[in-house]
């Protein structure tokens, strides 16, 4: 008798909050609350963006460690 088994294709992929991973919703985060608190809501809004674009450059397709080093050692 043959079995059938779910086996996940991808075991690694990072956990997500909402669309993004914790290190994208951190810097998307930070600037924008900013920018509320301080009553500069575009500000924050464009500056998150930039953030996260950045961030997603610096990343692209690599791991948050290697981010993390690439700051290390710069």
């Amino acid at each position: 008798m043959i079995e059938n088994y779910l086996v996940p294709t991808r075991l690694d992929d990072p956990e997500l909050i909402g669309l993004w991973t914790l290190d994208e919703f951190l810097v998307i985060v930070v600037p924008f609350g900013w920018g509320i608190l301080s009553g500069h809501l575009f500000i924050g809004i464009f500056t998150a963006l930039g953030c996260w674009f950045g961030l997603r450059k610096a990343k692209s397709g690599r791991s948050a460690a290697w981010v993390l080093a690439l700051f290390y050692w710069h």
